[in-house]
């Protein structure tokens, strides 16, 4: 089991859910951050700078680097 990772998300996206269920396939547990998207967390400077567009799900690595 990994912690070292971090999904950002938002609970009504399937493409979140998608990524979710392929890191459970591979044992990977990823801490949950949770995003509301209705009050527009989405476009906060800080997960700006991790994905310029906005969108989630955002997966972080425990490099540090980012996957969109």
């Amino acid at each position: 089991i990994m912690n070292n990772y971090h999904l950002y998300t938002y609970f009504r996206s399937t493409t979140a859910w998608r990524v979710n269920i392929t890191l459970n396939l591979k044992k990977i547990r990823p801490t949950i951050v949770p995003v509301n998207i209705l009050k527009e967390e989405h476009i906060n400077a800080d997960l700006k700078q991790m994905n310029p567009n906005g969108n989630v799900p955002i997966l972080t690595l425990p490099d540090g680097s980012a996957l969109l």
